[in-house]
């Protein structure tokens, strides 16, 4: 089986179950929900109308991209739990997955923001300094993708290990 079939099985093996449907699209919901209003709520005088209007196609495209993500790592994770808990250390499955919603996190906020004022509002909320969140706009596509990219490798890599059963429970003897 070819890598791509693999992830796809994964992914269908993950959803598979209707309970688990409806979490992943519960899951694409809030996140984009939240994604989209970190700015309205961080910026003074902002609203939902002004934000939506200076929000253009791609960044919309990107929050719902990283929704995706955010959703698919989160149900994969909850298959691998179930199928596969048990083969790894419950540290190295908590470390890899922290870190693949803390990619997809700061991805998001860096597709969120509209505006250099809108980066420097939301990386306020965090403790960045003004001059700190300008230098981090010269490199926010950069940042955007390198997120995307990590949590689509997790998504990946993870979608294949429960397609392929990637777990091995050591024989008792």
């Amino acid at each position: 089986m070819s890598f791509i079939a693999s992830v796809f099985t994964g992914i269908r093996q993950a959803l598979k179950a209707p309970h688990r449907k409806w979490l992943s699209f519960v899951v694409i919901l809030i996140a984009f929900a939240v994604l989209f209003s970190i700015p309205v709520f961080s910026i003074p005088e902002n609203s939902y109308a002004f934000q939506l209007s200076i929000t253009r196609w791609s960044d919309i495209a990107l929050l719902l991209g990283f929704s995706i993500m955010l959703s698919l790592a989160a149900v994969l994770q909850l298959e691998w739990r179930r199928s596969c808990g048990a083969c790894e250390s419950k540290v190295s499955t908590a470390v890899k997955g922290g870190s693949t919603v803390f990619a997809a996190l700061a991805g998001g906020l860096f597709a969120t923001a509209a505006c250099s004022s809108c980066v420097v509002g939301i990386l306020g909320l965090v403790g960045i300094g003004t001059s700190a969140a300008f230098l981090l706009l010269d490199y926010r596509w950069y940042i955007v993708w390198i997120a995307l990219l990590i949590t689509a490798t997790f998504v990946a890599l993870t979608a294949r290990k429960i397609a392929y059963n990637g777990c091995r429970i050591p024989s008792k003897r």
